[in-house]
């Protein structure tokens, strides 16, 4: 029987802490398979994976439907890891701080920079850099009826599942050590002359 489709479940909210990136796309670029020639992902359409290492938090999650799965590892010994396909929608009609649109902050050392559809590409940067050192997360769902044909034969799912939405997310990037050093709220950039601490 399944569930019922005209009931669509309230919309909710997953904090997610120190969590790592994978598989970025924030610049949406489209791409297809070098085998089948078939899109993987459509121009325009920006996502990435999120890993999970809280097993409390992951097995909630994927009771709450999130789409949570547990990857693959050769090493019976390693902690397992689960990760969940997040998928990034910013609104051309609308100014970047309205709350409709998703936050995401691009931290360094005291300073942050909420990114907008074009610059939010530099994620997609300074994860091939290998400069990430932190990421946090608040995920909103959206929920959609699953009544796709069944692969394995039968009859189908036919109940609500969630496709993970970015709500806010904290980026923190690595500085090197001079700009490290040097990183001050205060800075001044043009006349110095009304700055210097002696006029």
């Amino acid at each position: 029987m399944g569930e019922d489709s005209s009931r669509r479940p309230a919309n909710v909210k997953v904090t997610l802490e120190n969590v790592a990136i994978d598989w970025p796309n924030f610049a949406g670029r489209g791409i297809k398979s070098k085998t089948t020639g078939k899109t993987i992902n459509k121009e325009g359409d920006k996502n990435f994976n999120l890993v999970i290492t809280d097993p409390v938090k992951a097995q909630q999650m994927a009771e709450d439907r999130w789409g949570v799965r547990l990857l693959e590892n050769d090493d019976e010994l390693a902690d397992p890891m689960w990760s969940i396909r997040v998928k990034l929608s910013f609104k051309d009609d609308l100014p970047l701080d309205d709350w409709r649109q998703p936050k995401i902050w691009y931290v360094t050392g005291r300073k942050k920079v909420l990114l907008d559809s074009d610059s939010v590409a530099c994620i997609d940067d300074a994860f091939r850099d290998q400069t990430i050192e932190r990421v946090d997360a608040i995920l909103s769902s959206y929920w959609w009826f699953d009544d796709r044909p069944n692969p394995e034969g039968g009859e189908p799912a036919n109940i609500w599942k969630i496709s993970a939405y970015v709500s806010e997310m904290w980026v923190t990037v690595r500085q090197d050590s001079l700009h490290a050093r040097y990183d001050f709220d205060n800075d001044q950039v043009g006349d110095l002359e009304d700055g210097l601490p002696f006029n």
